[in-house]
């Protein structure tokens, strides 16, 4: 049998959030395939907005990491926390002009 963690859970199956069955005389619950046929303008422009969303939030992560890397307070963190502990041949060191 099939124990749902709360209310909630339920509730979310009976608003359509979770395309599910629950039999009510054993408890059981029976997942389905979600209805939504993801071929409607709506829809689509929906799914182009979370792509361009996730497209922005790479780019700022590229641009983040690519700062960090040339930080040199940051890389003599970096250089200075792998000496303590001792990663070994790992990782490449830290230049010493990098170094605090």
């Amino acid at each position: 049998m099939v124990q749902l963690a709360n209310a909630k859970e339920a509730e979310m199956i009976q608003d359509g959030q979770i395309h599910a069955l629950i039999n009510q005389k054993d408890g059981m619950v029976r997942f389905l395939e979600d209805p939504e046929q993801y071929k409607t303008s709506e829809m689509i422009e929906i799914m182009d907005s979370v792509i361009q969303r996730t497209i922005g939030v790479s780019k700022n992560l590229i641009a983040m990491d690519e700062s960090l890397s040339c930080d040199p307070l940051y890389l003599g963190k970096v250089g200075r926390e792998r000496q303590r502990y001792d990663f070994g041949d790992d990782f490449d060191t830290v230049p010493q002009k990098f170094s605090m």
